[in-house]
């Protein structure tokens, strides 16, 4: 058993390092296509680096910003809204050949939105709500590295995912000059598990001849 366990070890390593990689950045951006609308579909930028033949390190990272203002004829009033995201995403990936890999990741994510609704009726009334959020997780897959030419690459993945997060939310108003303040409420996300299919193109610079 020790001998046979040894001579997969060797095969493995042999497979592995049968390529040159190290020193090599790779650039590129990634996707996820599961259980994603089209209208919420979006590509995350990715970075990484091969600290040796058959290991890359690297992160994709991702963040956003939105503004929304609308006028409700029926109530006269006036609401504005707007938000931020930021999400990171470290990887590590072992190649155990010159295309197969696996790969394990966490996902660190943070969000904001603020909300104010002003009266056209009664001047100075107003209400406003307010709500902030982190979110964590962890995923684990496996990809290929379908080469285009020496420096392109196209990248289906495949694996599994998780993630959970807690958020904070407070609301305020002022009505016919009375100020109102109700106590910050923390709340739990919703825990998620489920498939991460992935594309992602990347192109790698440098590296060792």
């Amino acid at each position: 058993m020790k001998k046979l366990f040894t001579i997969l070890t060797v095969v493995i390593l042999t497979t592995t390092i049968s390529f040159a990689q190290s020193g090599t950045v790779a650039i590129g951006v990634g996707s996820n296509l599961a259980n994603e609308a089209w209208q919420d579909y979006h590509l995350i930028p990715t970075v990484g680096y091969f600290v040796s033949d058959a290991i890359m390190v690297g992160t994709g990272f991702s963040m956003g910003s939105s503004s929304e203002e609308e006028v409700d004829i029926s109530s006269l009033t006036k609401t504005s809204s707007e938000g931020s995201s930021f999400e990171m995403s470290p990887f590590l990936r072992f190649y155990l050949s010159e295309a197969f890999y696996a790969s394990v990741g966490i996902a660190i994510g943070s969000g904001s939105t603020e909300s104010t609704s002003t009266s056209s009726v009664s001047a100075g009334d107003w209400n406003k709500s307010e709500t902030s959020s982190s979110t964590f997780g962890l995923n684990a897959g496996v990809g290929y590295s379908l080469m285009w030419n020496d420096r392109i690459c196209i990248e289906p993945s495949f694996g599994i995912a998780t993630g959970s997060g807690s958020g904070t939310s407070n609301s305020s108003s002022a009505t016919g000059g009375v100020l109102s303040t109700n106590p910050a409420a923390d709340y739990d996300e919703p825990t998620t598990f489920g498939m991460a299919i992935g594309l992602g193109i990347h192109i790698r610079l440098g590296g060792d001849e």
